[in-house]
């Protein structure tokens, strides 16, 4: 690991100094480490160190032996640290005025660089933000690109769980170290999220999800995003801090509109009035708006690449139409209860819907 990371933490740590005293003094010096090299008198001569900063900086040992505590974390549990000025430092994070200095990574940071697209929205997600959700990520699957969101409870772990089934990289940026998960209940899906995706933080380890943490978490959302999706929102909310966020970044903002008197679309809905967000109702939209053409999509060469051999016979059915039980038992050779256990299976991956009369449809987006 790089010798100047533990003084680079350090000075993250210093009282007084920000993310963009921190960028400055390490491209003044090209280094963190010749920062505490410095005498007194020559740190109150650099532009914005004052006398308080300066001796905060000299009284330094302390927080050295935090930041190497860290490091030792972050190599024990395969936690990468990106500067601002790494070369796989998110650029469009790097664009964002009020982008953190530094991040913590665990998973497959290199992915970042491909599009970036956040879905936000509420902890209280209805069924048909949830649906829409679902829906939206069995269209993107063939699209490369990434789901970005906050782990929260809601629209952030639906997209998670449905990027993950149809097989696109997902990151969570959470507001608290990497030594932790919160909340709890979602620490499969994000174990699950290192392996095709990651967690990100500007946090240490020890760092508890505090409530003035959730804005900052915000921002880095809003900017490693090409495009920002809220898909519920109430009137007030995280989602709608993100989407503001975005917009004042000039990135782009889509918002999915709902009924009049609906609580949990009350935010999406005055997104799309006051003209900061686009209205969306397919991903058709996204790929127009992100310039995504053809010649990036992989080829996918099998149209269901999980599915056992039962299983794929009966999607294969179902592309020509509703079909009941009985039509599916003759097509297919096979008794009712293997047709029922292999439905089951299917409702559950999420790639089909039973109809009344014990007929099924292939579930499509909205």
């Amino acid at each position: 690991m790089n010798d100047d990371i533990p003084f680079r933490i350090a000075l993250g740590l210093t009282p007084g100094i920000g993310h963009q005293i921190a960028r400055y003094l390490i491209t003044l010096f090209d280094s963190a480490q010749k920062v505490y090299q410095l005498s007194d008198q020559q740190l109150t001569e650099i532009p914005g160190i004052n006398q308080h900063i300066a001796k905060n900086l000299f009284s330094h040992q302390h927080l050295i032996q935090r930041a190497q505590q860290e490091v030792k974390f972050m190599e024990k549990h395969g936690i990468r640290y990106l500067g601002f000025d790494d070369p796989e430092f998110p650029k469009l994070l790097n664009e964002c005025v009020d982008a953190p200095y530094q991040l913590f990574c665990k998973g497959e940071h290199q992915q970042l660089e491909r599009k970036n697209i956040a879905i936000v929205g509420t902890r209280k997600a209805t069924n048909y933000g949830k649906g829409f959700t679902e829906a939206l990520m069995q269209k993107m699957a063939q699209l490369p690109v990434n789901i970005i969101s906050g782990l929260a409870y809601g629209i952030d772990i639906c997209a998670h769980n449905a990027a993950l089934k149809n097989g696109l990289n997902t990151f969570g940026v959470v507001a608290h170290g990497l030594d932790r998960i919160y909340p709890y209940a979602h620490k499969n899906t994000a174990q699950l999220m290192t392996k095709q995706g990651g967690l990100i933080t500007e946090f240490l380890s020890e760092t508890n999800p505090d409530r003035e943490n959730f804005p900052k978490r915000n921002r880095i959302i809003a900017g490693l995003s090409d495009a920002t999706l809220v898909i519920e929102a109430a009137d007030k909310g995280g989602a709608l801090i993100t989407a503001d966020i975005a917009f004042s970044y000039d990135r782009n903002v889509f918002a999915l509109p709902g009924g009049v008197t609906q609580s949990m679309s009350k935010g999406c809905n005055q997104l799309i009035a006051q003209q900061k967000a686009q209205l969306i109702t397919d991903v058709d939209q996204l790929i127009e708006c992100l310039e995504i053409t053809p010649n990036e999509m992989p080829v996918q060469t099998q149209l269901f690449p999980d599915l056992n051999d039962n299983e794929m016979r009966f999607m294969t059915q179902l592309q020509e139409g509703v079909c009941s039980t009985e039509l599916l038992c003759n097509q297919l050779k096979l008794a009712v209860h293997h047709i029922n256990q292999i439905a089951f299976q299917l409702e559950l991956k999420g790639l089909i819907k039973k109809l009344p009369g014990n007929q099924f449809m292939i579930k499509t987006a909205f």
